[in-house]
């Protein structure tokens, strides 16, 4: 759906596409779907997609159990702070927290474990969201977020198996990317 059509067709769906993903009483296929149309919707016509007051909404969704739901979502992310990160702030503990529970395996299903590594997609882009923020003011948050960084700086093996090392290493790489984001700031 978010690929066909042009700007009318965009306007028109954008609203109810919205409302697809904040509902709570769609199934999480349904949402994840939301998700990605949203975002090639606001890809396409940024100026289309009403993002005013989406940061409380992007905040609640981050809190998402479902780790489809949350990929799809942290995409969305990404794009909307690419362009404007001083409105998702409220985002940012968020992300960190969703990296702590990736980086200690809480509640991660068998299903988005990949070769042993805990959605390894979904850590790359919840790093490259936190990437857009200039500065981590809160200490307990830039605490936990350089306990995170340094727990897969240090867990890193080379290992036999190259699809566990590509899937490590892209993790691996977006972490020394942040921390370099990170160390320039401070």
């Amino acid at each position: 759906v978010g690929n066909i059509g042009g700007r009318e067709f965009a306007e028109s769906l954008a609203p109810d596409v919205q409302k697809l993903l904040l509902s709570s009483s769609c199934r999480p296929l349904v949402r994840k779907k939301a998700a990605l149309c949203l975002l090639r919707l606001y890809r396409k016509n940024p100026d289309v997609v009403n993002v005013d007051g989406w940061a409380d909404r992007m905040a609640q969704l981050l809190d998402e159990r479902d780790l489809g739901v949350l990929t799809s979502s942290m995409s969305l992310l990404v794009a909307l702070v690419s362009n404007q990160h001083e409105a998702y702030w409220s985002c940012l503990p968020k992300c960190v927290k969703t990296l702590e529970r990736l980086a200690r395996n809480q509640d991660i299903p068998q299903e988005y474990t990949y070769y042993g590594i805990p959605s390894p997609w979904l850590q790359v882009k919840t790093m490259r969201a936190l990437q857009y923020f200039p500065t981590i003011e809160d200490p307990n948050t830039r605490r936990s977020l350089f306990e995170v960084l340094q727990r897969i700086l240090m867990g890193t093996d080379v290992v036999k198996n190259v699809n566990k090392n590509n899937a490590s290493h892209a993790v691996l790489f977006e972490a020394l990317a942040l921390v370099c984001h990170c160390t320039a700031l401070y």
